[in-house]
């Protein structure tokens, strides 16, 4: 029985040394785009709304949120990497997760999932 056993184990780690990991990158030789380039994103993220009690208490900084654009240009695991309220986080992350497809990234003239940061600035003029 002890056999049996060690050799099911040994089959299941030769097969998990094979299984394909999918990799995210950081700098493929082809970074994602939003469709219509920077200004089309910077039109996007301009919907924001400013939570209106972050306004009234004089509330500035930055968002940063972490995704992942994959290789058919979704967005998908957003979260914020550092915050400035609960409220200015969500209504942020809330729009980055809405995000229509992006180009994406490529690596070898092939698709490729890549991880980007977003900050996103609330500021009152």
């Amino acid at each position: 029985m002890l056999g049996l056993v060690i050799m099911i184990t040994a089959l299941v780690f030769t097969s998990c040394q094979h299984a394909k990991v999918s990799e995210v990158y950081l700098r493929p030789e082809k970074m994602p785009q939003f469709v219509g380039g920077d200004q089309a994103l910077a039109d996007y993220l301009s919907t924001i709304e400013y939570p209106q009690w972050a306004k009234d208490k004089k509330i500035q900084g930055k968002v940063f949120i972490q995704f992942v654009v994959d290789e058919t240009g979704q967005v998908t695991d957003a979260k914020v990497l550092r915050g400035l309220t609960g409220d200015c986080n969500q209504v942020v992350l809330k729009k980055v997760a809405a995000m229509p497809k992006w180009s994406p990234g490529e690596d070898k003239g092939k698709p490729v999932k890549t991880m980007l940061v977003l900050p996103v600035q609330f500021k009152l003029s």
